[in-house]
């Protein structure tokens, strides 16, 4: 089970559950009915049974990048990941079927294309520059948007956060490429980090975590409290990239990660924040 819960990375898993809750709560949702908890568990499955597979055809790889943190091959069999697999996609798949409502439609549709678009990436995409970085990302703002389509016009809450967790997202994905460049490079990846190597991934790195803070000043300006929300993440991104630009070792690219996550959730307490 420990292996299980360690191959679906579920601290990831509890951030994204807990993003949509907040949300759904900042927004006078209630909890009662079986549409949200039909989100929750479409969203949830789909992201772990996206690490599972991720990890699947990634073993080459962490076998340089990280040989002690390894799951398949090491605390569980690829047969046993598989089976995860397999049972995370019936359950993203299955849940909306469930529920029987016009919702479960439109959840079922974007958990099929989730779920197709998490396997090509993990066999394909993720070894192109940029492109599989951008998907992640998009991924990773669509449960916000999928909770805005409960409501009959989506809440400008919802668009504000959608494109906090893209721009973090995608920050972090490209990272996560400096830190794992070693592998990806013996293993025929070619990602943004090897196209353009350290010093010009760095200045992509620079250019989007300006343009990241440039937009959500412009997002927040009129919010209620949005400025101290916009204060607490422009010094966050600030000390990411001052992270960043002494970062060179997978280490260092491994710590700005964690600056990422932590971006991520002072963006959850920012739901109850603002407005």
């Amino acid at each position: 089970m420990q292996a299980f819960f360690q191959l679906i990375r579920w601290p990831n898993l509890l951030i994204v559950a807990l993003t949509l809750a907040l949300l759904h709560f900042r927004l006078g949702g209630h909890f009662a009915g079986p549409i949200f908890w039909g989100l929750i568990i479409t969203v949830v499955a789909t992201a772990a049974a996206g690490y599972a597979v991720n990890d699947l055809y990634d073993q080459a790889i962490d076998r340089v990048n990280k040989p002690d943190q390894m799951v398949i091959g090491r605390l569980m069999s690829p047969t046993g990941a598989t089976c995860a697999y397999l049972g995370l996609v019936t359950l993203a798949l299955g849940a909306p079927m469930l529920l029987g409502l016009n919702f479960a439609q439109l959840l079922l549709k974007a958990s099929f294309v989730a779920n197709l678009l998490l396997w090509l990436y993990a066999g394909w995409f993720k070894k192109t520059p940029l492109l599989g970085n951008v998907l992640v990302a998009g991924l990773s703002a669509a449960p916000i948007w999928l909770l805005g389509q409960l409501y009959d016009q989506p809440p400008a809450l919802i668009g504000l956060f959608s494109v906090f967790a893209f721009f973090i997202s995608l920050i972090r994905e490209i990272v996560k490429d400096l830190q794992d460049r070693v592998g990806d490079a013996q293993n025929g990846c070619f990602t943004l980090a090897l196209l353009l190597g350290e010093r010009g991934t760095k200045g992509v790195l620079s250019l989007l975590l300006l343009v990241y803070t440039v937009v959500l000043g412009r997002l927040l300006w009129h919010w209620p409290n949005g400025l101290y929300f916009f204060a607490a993440i422009a010094t966050l991104l600030g000390g990411l990239a001052w992270r960043l630009y002494r970062a060179h070792t997978p280490g260092a690219y491994g710590l700005a990660s964690r600056d990422c996550k932590g971006i991520m959730l002072v963006g959850m307490g920012g739901i109850l924040l603002i407005g």
